[in-house]
């Protein structure tokens, strides 16, 4: 977050007002130091796939109800609840997705800080 600092423009001085906010609820939130940063994530896959682990299966977003946002991966699916057929129906004709499981976070934030800087 100090790092923000460093830069002179618009965008860096708003992040710099604002992610000690962001940073300190996280933080209190999740029980441990550190804040989820899924968007500048998001950007950076796309930026350089190498700094990051994945794993492929096909997923379901749910869109309703009190599960609303949550990622359903088409994994473990075991021959109970009607049987294998009727528990894999959700994931049918739905192709494999990258689904990001680790990264190289050193390298990310250098990436995104050397982005920031321009």
């Amino acid at each position: 977050v100090e790092s923000l600092g460093q830069f002179s423009d618009p965008r860096s001085s708003h992040l710099k007002k604002i992610l000690p906010f962001y940073l300190e609820f996280c933080s209190n939130f999740l029980g441990k130091e550190g804040m989820p940063i899924h968007d500048s994530s998001a950007i950076t896959y796309v930026l350089d796939r190498s700094m990051f682990k994945t794993l492929s299966y096909p997923i379901k977003v749910e869109t309703l109800g009190i599960s609303r946002g949550k990622t359903w991966m088409g994994i473990g699916i075991s021959d109970n609840e009607g049987g294998l057929g009727e528990r894999t129906k959700p994931w049918e004709n739905r192709r494999n997705v990258n689904v990001c499981v680790d990264v190289d976070s050193a390298k990310a934030i250098r990436l995104i800080l050397e982005r920031l800087s321009y």
